[in-house]
């Protein structure tokens, strides 16, 4: 039998452990990739600045009510949630600081509705995210006019990185981590009730945005187990059903989409296989199931807060580098993109 001194035995757990080291620190310590832009493809519109959010962060609950914008929670650094809650009126372009979340969460769901802004799951440590293990089921709603927070009935068990709309006042979550993650949830704000409907999404993914056209829900790219996707499928609540759209022509999570006139575009977002930014937007025509693609938002980021009032697109924030290096690249840059008419 082979005898080995201790002193070798520690230097192998040493090496070993070392190597693990290396391999969780590398990726933060080097530097990010941008992906490139060709500036030869047409604008599609007009990018303009607004005043920075005055508490930089990523992955936070953002939507409009009105002519304001509401952004709370979300991760700052070093990765750590925060209940921070900054109000963006667009009409003065100024920013206010409103009654904080009950409690410091990120990667949550918002949508607002019945002039409320609803707020729900989410993680509230880095490690439940790092294991995609989501233990907040809870949801709350913000009152614009008394300044308050109010708890709502949980959703069906723990969801996080999910997405959630309004369609006719009643919330629909899609997406995310969580043991329900296929499944499509409906919160009737006016009851306080919740409803899992039975079409399951085909492509599980989290970090992943949602937006209604026409009456559905067009659920764009995102990533599962760290793989990106490009699949686009579309949710019918009439009749419980999914189908699939043409890819987004590059696969991403953490982008930010939006419809304006009657096409979704998207930009940003983040590959985690090589820790690239993405600036790219490319848009939707849901006539001919088409894509085209645009020239980059002025500042390559992912994970932004996004809202459209009055024909304009707020991105908001974010982080300017992918991954691990998310908290060492957190953004409070507001950039507004008008479409050609």
């Amino acid at each position: 039998m082979k005898k080995y001194t201790v002193g070798a035995v520690l230097l192998v757990v040493g090496l070993a452990l070392g190597a693990l080291a290396i391999t969780r620190i590398l990726p933060m310590i080097t530097p990010g990739v941008v992906c490139p832009n060709n500036p030869e493809l047409p604008v599609g519109g007009i990018w303009t600045e607004g005043a920075n959010m005055p508490t930089a962060r990523a992955e936070t609950a953002a939507t409009s009510l009105g002519e304001r914008i509401y952004v709370a929670g979300g991760m700052v650094s070093p990765w750590v949630a925060t209940a921070i809650h900054e109000i963006y009126d667009t009409t003065t372009n100024t920013w206010q600081s409103a009654a904080p979340m009950p409690i410091a969460i990120n990667h949550s769901g918002v949508a607002s509705a019945l002039g409320r802004i609803y707020v729900t799951g989410g993680y509230d440590v880095i490690g439940k995210m790092v294991d995609a293990k989501p233990d907040i089921a809870q949801g709350w709603y913000y009152d614009p006019e008394a300044d308050s927070w109010t708890e709502i009935a949980p959703m069906p068990s723990p969801r996080a990185a999910h997405a959630m709309v309004n369609i006719e006042d009643k919330l629909y979550v899609v997406g995310g981590t969580g043991a329900g993650a296929l499944e499509v949830w409906v919160y009737d704000p006016a009851a306080d009730t919740w409803e899992i409907r039975e079409g399951l999404m085909q492509n599980a993914r989290e970090h992943v945005p949602a937006v209604v056209l026409d009456g559905k829900i067009y659920v764009v790219g995102g990533r599962w187990q760290n793989i990106s996707t490009a699949a686009v499928e579309v949710y019918d609540p009439a009749t419980d059903s999914w189908t699939q759209a043409a890819d987004v022509p590059t696969p991403r999570s953490a982008l930010s989409v939006a419809v304006l006139d009657g096409k979704i575009h998207t930009v940003g977002g983040e590959e985690l296989s090589n820790s690239c930014t993405y600036g790219l937007h490319e848009m939707y025509d849901p006539a001919t199931d088409e894509w085209t693609e645009l020239q980059n938002m002025p500042t390559p980021r992912h994970a932004m807060l996004s809202a459209v009032i009055d024909d304009k697109w707020y991105l908001i924030g974010g982080a300017s580098e992918a991954g691990p290096r998310t908290d060492a690249a957190l953004s409070g840059v507001v950039e507004v993109f008008t479409p050609e008419t």
